[in-house]
């Protein structure tokens, strides 16, 4: 057993992969389409597809790094040119408003969980720290779908809940665990329970 496996790093550092992932096994997800840099790329086109404002991701992206809100054609052409120099192929997705974000807590403030400025600074959202038993049902039995695709290790999924369903915007192969986040309910027994898991 490995926690950060190399075959979960590729599959889940890899949002084209998790696209085409989350359709084929029909996991719930924003609306997604690929933006290849080859081909000409519009605002109305793009919009048509997946909704207005749209997210730009480079497929190998985190922690909201290389992520670009677009909501008109000059935001377009900009973020276009800033991601292309990164990969030849980018995934816009339905923008997705929701007051909370949840993951292994709730993460809520900006649209993003990081918010990166040009000075090279950032700030995270507000994050709280749940019991499990207050997670809606719908929520884990997401979770636990989109991670079983991706092996059986160490997981965190990004998920949003519009109106009573949820969304998988991610999976991250290596995900927090803080000191006073993610043990905030439970202390140690988290890291017992973890420690046993992989015995």
């Amino acid at each position: 057993v490995v926690i950060d496996d190399p075959l979960s790093i590729i599959r889940c550092t890899n949002k084209v992969y998790l696209k085409e992932l989350f359709e084929k096994e029909r996991i719930p997800a924003p609306k997604s389409t690929l933006i290849f840099q080859s081909n000409e790329n519009s605002f109305e086109q793009i919009s048509e597809q997946v909704g207005a404002p749209f997210i730009l991701k480079i497929p190998d992206g985190s922690y909201s790094i290389g992520m670009k809100k677009v909501s008109n054609e000059e935001e377009l052409k900009t973020s276009l040119e800033l991601l292309f120099e990164k990969s030849a192929i980018l995934l816009a997705q339905a923008f997705t408003p929701t007051e909370f974000d949840w993951r292994v807590g709730l993460a809520k403030g900006h649209w993003q969980i990081y918010c990166h400025y040009d000075s090279g600074r950032s700030r995270c959202g507000l994050v709280d720290t749940i019991p499990i038993y207050q997670v809606p049902r719908v929520v884990l039995d997401t979770a636990i779908k989109a991670a079983n695709l991706i092996g059986k290790g160490l997981y965190g999924v990004d998920l949003k809940m519009v109106d009573d369903k949820a969304y998988v915007i991610e999976i991250n192969d290596n995900p927090s665990i803080d000191h006073e986040l993610e043990d905030a309910i439970i202390g140690d027994e988290m890291y017992y329970r973890l420690l046993n898991h992989f015995e």
